[in-house]
């Protein structure tokens, strides 16, 4: 994936699908690697931006 989702300085600041509460979401590095940041409250979980990465290819191929 070309676009990065926000900064830990300036992330994205996104609603949930009713629009009741909000999360942010950047990009980051742990341990030498990229990773993906969701936060919500108190709440932040991490996931391994190769992940992401792979899943976008994956789906480009199948056409979606």
């Amino acid at each position: 994936m070309k676009e990065k989702i926000g900064t830990k300085s300036e992330p994205t600041l996104l609603k949930t699908p009713p629009f009741s509460s909000e999360y942010t979401m950047h990009v980051d590095e742990k341990d030498g690697i990229e990773i993906f940041v969701c936060t919500v409250g108190k709440t932040v979980l991490h996931y391994n931006m190769r992940c992401l990465n792979d899943l976008h290819e994956m789906l480009k191929k199948h056409g979606d």
